[in-house]
């Protein structure tokens, strides 16, 4: 995610985003030891997967490989509960993907 690759950073998230040919978007993970135990580390990343099927369609006819990044500092801060955050990611996703990804 170099070259070619486009940074945002909203609320809770920090997203990576490069445009690919591959005909598919795509959605790669990272979430580190710092962010918290095994069990909030999965919950976390599930609540990404689950905002990024729903939504999908918002960038729907692109081709971009998207890398998510919890941003730590705004979590830590706040002390968010897990409902918060998947309303924020959902939130920080739709508006990152239907503002920031149109052509």
């Amino acid at each position: 995610m170099r070259s070619g690759s486009r940074f945002f950073a909203s609320g809770v998230l920090v997203l990576y985003v490069k445009e690919t040919k591959i005909g598919r978007n795509r959605m790669g993970i990272a979430v580190s030891k710092k962010f918290g135990k095994a069990n909030k580390r999965n919950t976390f990343k599930r609540l990404l997967k689950e905002s990024f099927r729903l939504n999908q369609n918002a960038i729907k006819n692109s081709n971009f490989d998207i890398v998510v990044t919890p941003n730590l500092r705004k979590i830590n801060k706040e002390r968010l509960e897990y409902k918060q955050v998947f309303k924020m990611v959902q939130d920080d996703l739709k508006t990152s993907m239907s503002c920031s990804f149109k052509r």
